[in-house]
């Protein structure tokens, strides 16, 4: 798979993949995550439900099929969330762009 640059909302792609970065917690509260969870209920209903059956695991990305023409990518690239340091793993970031460019 390419990766394709685009400037713009994220959240307007109607065509392709979308990968955002969430925690490994449960919880979108805030950001892209945020903004993901409220515009595909359903993709945030299947990350709560991996996290409550299975739990998330960090350097996963978890592929969400939204429609016929996209797929939202759950990329757990930090366990925890919160404010004053950086939560983010960079490996995290790597392992889940090695899976999803497949």
């Amino acid at each position: 798979m390419k990766i394709k640059t685009q400037i713009g909302n994220l959240l307007h792609v109607t065509h392709g993949h979308i990968v955002h970065g969430c925690n490994a917690q449960g919880v979108m509260g805030s950001g892209v995550a945020l903004g993901v969870k409220n515009m595909y209920p359903t993709v945030f209903a299947d990350y709560e439900r991996i996290h409550k059956t299975k739990g998330l695991t960090l350097g996963v990305a978890y592929p969400v099929q939204v429609d016929s023409g996209l797929v939202i990518w759950n990329a757990v690239t930090q366990n925890l969330y919160g404010k004053g340091t950086r939560m983010v793993s960079y490996d995290a970031i790597e392992t889940c762009f090695a899976q999803i460019n497949w």
